[in-house]
């Protein structure tokens, strides 16, 4: 989810402005991979994020933090796409 929301962002940047994500922007050693497969992706499909968004039904989420993020982007409309909280579903075994 993370990964299709940053790589939408630099998409539409790198198509303002050209300008590619720097991963060392970031001290964080996860994200920095992040933005280097964005990076790297944009060379060949500069579109690839923004297709992968339109063929999405929804995500589901699990983690605390995860789930924490998904309703940050819900609250400031930036969510691109429905989300489940896996551990308020019903489906979820007790």
């Amino acid at each position: 989810t993370l990964l299709i929301h940053e790589g939408v962002k630099a998409e539409e940047e790198f198509e303002k402005s050209g300008k590619v994500p720097d991963p060392e922007s970031t001290d964080n050693p996860e994200f920095k991979i992040v933005l280097t497969i964005i990076r790297d992706g944009l060379k060949t499909d500069a579109h690839k994020y923004r297709k992968m968004k339109e063929r999405l039904v929804g995500v589901s989420e699990e983690t605390t933090t995860g789930v924490k993020r998904l309703y940050q982007m819900q609250e400031s409309g930036t969510l691109l796409f429905p989300a489940i909280n896996v551990n308020d579903s019903v489906t979820k075994s007790k």
